[in-house]
Protein backbone atom coordinates (compact mmCIF):
# COMPACT_ATOMS: atom_id res chain seq x y z
CA UNK A 1 0.00 0.00 0.00
CA UNK A 2 2.60 2.38 0.95
CA UNK A 3 4.67 1.29 -2.59
CA UNK A 4 1.44 2.71 -4.11
CA UNK A 5 1.08 5.64 -2.27
CA UNK A 6 4.08 6.65 -3.17
CA UNK A 7 3.37 6.31 -6.72
CA UNK A 8 0.87 8.38 -7.10
CA UNK A 9 2.32 10.88 -5.63
CA UNK A 10 5.07 10.65 -7.93
CA UNK A 11 2.87 10.58 -10.88
CA UNK A 12 1.04 14.02 -9.06
CA UNK A 13 4.30 16.07 -8.87
CA UNK A 14 5.53 14.61 -12.45
CA UNK A 15 1.72 16.19 -13.86
CA UNK A 16 1.98 19.41 -11.80
CA UNK A 17 6.09 19.63 -13.10
CA UNK A 18 4.66 18.73 -16.69
CA UNK A 19 1.76 21.80 -16.32
CA UNK A 20 4.11 24.47 -14.78
CA UNK A 21 6.51 23.87 -17.44
CA UNK A 22 3.98 24.25 -20.30
CA UNK A 23 3.19 27.44 -18.39
CA UNK A 24 6.44 28.21 -18.46
CA UNK A 25 6.75 27.69 -22.34
CA UNK A 26 4.02 29.53 -22.99
CA UNK A 27 5.32 32.70 -21.51
CA UNK A 28 9.10 32.21 -23.29
CA UNK A 29 9.41 34.48 -26.08
CA UNK A 30 10.64 33.13 -29.58
CA UNK A 31 13.35 34.92 -31.18
CA UNK A 32 14.94 34.74 -34.31
CA UNK A 33 17.65 32.32 -34.87
CA UNK A 34 19.07 29.37 -36.37
CA UNK A 35 16.73 27.26 -38.06
CA UNK A 36 14.12 29.94 -38.02
CA UNK A 37 13.27 30.82 -41.65
CA UNK A 38 13.69 34.46 -42.79
CA UNK A 39 12.73 36.01 -45.69
CA UNK A 40 15.65 38.03 -47.88
CA UNK A 41 16.12 41.38 -47.90
CA UNK A 42 14.43 43.31 -50.58
CA UNK A 43 17.58 44.31 -52.11
CA UNK A 44 18.06 40.68 -52.71
CA UNK A 45 14.33 40.06 -54.06
CA UNK A 46 15.41 42.68 -56.63
CA UNK A 47 18.89 41.54 -57.52
CA UNK A 48 17.10 37.86 -58.19
CA UNK A 49 14.37 39.28 -60.46
CA UNK A 50 16.53 41.47 -62.37
CA UNK A 51 18.95 38.23 -62.93
CA UNK A 52 16.14 36.12 -63.93
CA UNK A 53 14.99 38.37 -66.83
CA UNK A 54 18.29 36.66 -68.32
CA UNK A 55 16.62 33.13 -68.37
CA UNK A 56 13.89 32.35 -70.68
CA UNK A 57 10.26 33.81 -70.36
CA UNK A 58 8.82 30.43 -69.35
CA UNK A 59 11.57 29.41 -67.03
CA UNK A 60 11.75 33.15 -64.82
CA UNK A 61 9.00 32.52 -62.19
CA UNK A 62 10.29 28.84 -61.72
CA UNK A 63 13.81 29.78 -60.99
CA UNK A 64 12.99 32.59 -59.43
CA UNK A 65 10.60 31.33 -56.61
CA UNK A 66 13.52 28.50 -56.25
CA UNK A 67 16.18 30.81 -55.51
CA UNK A 68 14.23 32.68 -53.19
CA UNK A 69 13.40 29.66 -51.10
CA UNK A 70 17.10 28.89 -51.29
CA UNK A 71 17.85 32.18 -49.87
CA UNK A 72 15.50 32.12 -47.13
CA UNK A 73 16.55 28.67 -45.32
CA UNK A 74 19.94 29.93 -44.96
CA UNK A 75 20.41 31.34 -41.20
CA UNK A 76 22.46 34.21 -41.53
CA UNK A 77 23.05 37.42 -44.05
CA UNK A 78 26.21 36.06 -44.67
CA UNK A 79 25.57 32.72 -46.31
CA UNK A 80 22.69 34.38 -47.78
CA UNK A 81 24.58 37.12 -50.03
CA UNK A 82 27.08 34.24 -50.58
CA UNK A 83 24.73 32.14 -52.13
CA UNK A 84 23.12 35.18 -54.07
CA UNK A 85 26.55 36.16 -55.72
CA UNK A 86 27.39 32.43 -56.47
CA UNK A 87 23.33 32.62 -58.44
CA UNK A 88 24.03 35.79 -59.65
CA UNK A 89 27.52 34.65 -61.17
CA UNK A 90 25.97 30.93 -62.69
CA UNK A 91 23.07 33.38 -64.18
CA UNK A 92 24.52 33.55 -67.52
CA UNK A 93 25.40 30.03 -67.78
CA UNK A 94 22.11 28.23 -66.69
CA UNK A 95 20.04 30.97 -68.76
CA UNK A 96 22.44 29.52 -71.49
CA UNK A 97 21.76 26.16 -71.02
CA UNK A 98 18.15 26.70 -70.84
CA UNK A 99 18.22 27.70 -74.46
CA UNK A 100 19.84 25.11 -75.77
CA UNK A 101 18.33 22.56 -77.80
CA UNK A 102 17.68 19.08 -76.55
CA UNK A 103 19.75 16.32 -78.18
CA UNK A 104 18.56 14.28 -80.10
CA UNK A 105 17.07 10.91 -79.12
CA UNK A 106 19.94 8.35 -79.03
CA UNK A 107 22.45 10.48 -79.18
CA UNK A 108 24.89 11.82 -75.83
CA UNK A 109 24.97 15.57 -74.76
CA UNK A 110 28.11 16.98 -76.14
CA UNK A 111 28.84 14.75 -78.77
Amino acid sequence: MAQTMWAVGAGERALQAQRAFVLLADRVEVRAGAGVLRPPAELMRRLLVAVSVLLPAADRARYTEEWLSLLTELPTRRARGGNLLSIVCGAPRQAWTLRRPAPAPGRRPGR
